[in-house]
């Protein structure tokens, strides 16, 4: 979808602020490599609370500071993950 995209397209993201294209690949980066961390925890049989304790990677502490913390985020994509298996 990113690439159909016009590069001075505007875009809200989950938290309301208008984004740019370039905010929403930063987005997409963000999930994808958060969504792997916890899929291979998973893998190694790690549980939701091994996770959270280990936290994301420090460039996205950020990420993780509003309504979504990343206690939140890590539920959330691990429940989703545990359902689909």
């Amino acid at each position: 979808m990113i690439k159909e995209l016009p590069e001075d397209y505007r875009i809200i993201l989950g938290d309301g602020v208008l984004a740019t294209k370039d905010d929403l690949r930063t987005f997409q980066a963000m999930r994808v490599e958060t969504t792997g961390i916890i899929r291979k925890g998973i893998v190694e049989g790690k549980t939701i609370n091994q996770l959270k304790a280990a936290g994301m990677p420090a460039k996205y502490k950020s990420w993780g500071s509003g309504f979504i913390n990343t206690d939140r985020w890590i539920s959330t994509v691990y429940n989703g993950l545990a359902a689909s298996n």
